[in-house]
């Protein structure tokens, strides 16, 4: 369903969002003008995907309601392409709130203006609680909290008058004066473009100054274990240390699968099938198979009548724990961890104990599994990676490790 004719075409499309409760996204209207830019606004109408022709533009005929529904769309479509047609005749640029009020009935908040950027995150938080995962959502009212401090600071305020082109370069400054390294201060941006892109759609933000936000240079540390560091952490004898043994078993486990370790913290026995494990993923809802492999039925059998699969703490425990046992096992090989504050560079050198994470275990799976020769493609369907560029950081330190070897057989 849509309507071309003049300056632009109007046409509506279901949102490509997570659905509700009831499986529905919101209908946007789409103002598309002849120099590609585009306007997009909510309808107040949803539906569930499957039941939206996406060639006809319209509610599938099937569809309980359709007949009614196609009607109220067919009037706002009609409606807003009149309203355009008008304010092209009359040589004035037609704006959101005027379609929001005359074609879809809403009427703007006197105060809207004012609308506080901060308390809308924490609105979204709100809203998304079963939708992102806990670390993404506590990133999300850390930013909030730093939009804060950031006005605070600089004495300004904080409205969405406040992200204009040069709004990134002071902000990320900022964050860098607090010393947060360049790897956090641009997952603040992301989230930040995430808000501002949807306080465009609600039309409270009519700058798209947002789009051209750039992030700083960016260094990944990436420690993993060999297949040697590994067996010496599988022979150490923790039986008069449980927590380190429970802690040592999940690491391992997490080495064997690849799991990051929030689906790690909520395996239950129902993830575990005979010969793999079926785990819809904490971070991006994908539901992945991951068959059971000598590391990990060992382990699964170890602990075969507990609660869960993997007795796994918190991971500020599990940390804690890693790095303890790491020393046991004797990783006292040096390593150069390098951070980036803005454009400055600080380089420490640390033990290998020192620098083991919940995260080393994922990265020992993947630069494993493709030293011993599994495909890219095949590793992406157990992991989760959705781009083969993302594993192409994993690929590189590979490539490393051969060059060393190489050097160490031939010199």
């Amino acid at each position: 369903m849509s309507i071309k004719n003049g300056p632009l075409r109007c046409y509506l499309s279901p949102r490509k969002s997570t659905p509700n409760s009831k499986g529905e996204v919101p209908i946007i209207l789409h103002l598309v003008r002849m120099n590609d830019s585009r306007m997009r606004l909510k309808t107040g109408y949803w539906i569930k995907p499957e039941n939206w022709d996406f060639q006809k533009e319209k509610v599938k005929p099937m569809a309980f309601g359709a007949m009614e529904m196609n009607i109220l769309l067919g009037r706002v479509l009609e409606g807003a392409q009149l309203l355009c047609l008008n304010s092209t005749i009359d040589g004035k640029e037609v704006r959101k709130e005027i379609i929001e009020q005359q074609v879809l009935g809403r009427v703007r908040e006197p105060n809207s203006g004012n609308f506080n950027p901060a308390e809308y995150i924490r609105d979204f938080v709100a809203k998304q609680t079963n939708n992102l995962s806990r670390p993404t959502l506590s990133n999300y009212l850390t930013l909030a909290k730093h939009l804060e401090a950031y006005c605070q600071a600089s004495k300004q305020k904080l409205s969405y008058s406040l992200f204009n082109h040069d709004f990134a370069h002071r902000f990320l400054a900022y964050l860098t004066a607090k010393q947060i390294g360049n790897n956090t201060a641009n997952k603040y941006l992301k989230r930040l473009k995430t808000i501002l892109k949807k306080a465009h759609m609600d039309g409270l933000l009519e700058s798209r100054a947002f789009e051209e936000y750039q992030n700083l240079k960016e260094h990944v540390d990436f420690i993993y274990l060999t297949s040697e560091e590994l067996d010496r952490l599988k022979e150490l004898d923790l039986s008069k240390s449980p927590e380190l043994e429970k802690a040592r078993d999940t690491f391992l486990f997490q080495c064997g699968c690849g799991l990051r370790y929030s689906d790690i913290l909520a395996l239950t026995w129902d993830d575990v099938k005979k010969d793999h494990l079926l785990i819809t993923t904490q971070k991006t809802h994908q539901e992945i198979r991951i068959p059971i492999n000598t590391i990990t039925r060992p382990l699964l059998d170890k602990y075969d009548g507990y609660e869960r699969p993997i007795p796994a703490y918190c991971n500020q425990a599990q940390n804690r724990y890693l790095k303890q046992i790491g020393a046991l096992a004797g990783l006292y090989e040096r390593h150069n961890k390098v951070r980036f504050f803005g454009k400055d560079r600080i380089q420490t050198r640390q033990h290998k104990w020192e620098l083991l994470s919940t995260h080393t275990a994922r990265r020992t799976f993947v630069i494993l599994a493709l030293e011993r020769g599994m495909r890219p493609e095949v590793l992406m369907r157990i992991t989760g990676h959705r781009k083969l560029s993302t594993l192409q950081r994993y690929i590189s330190i590979t490539d490393n490790v051969v060059e060393q070897e190489m050097k160490m057989a031939f010199g």
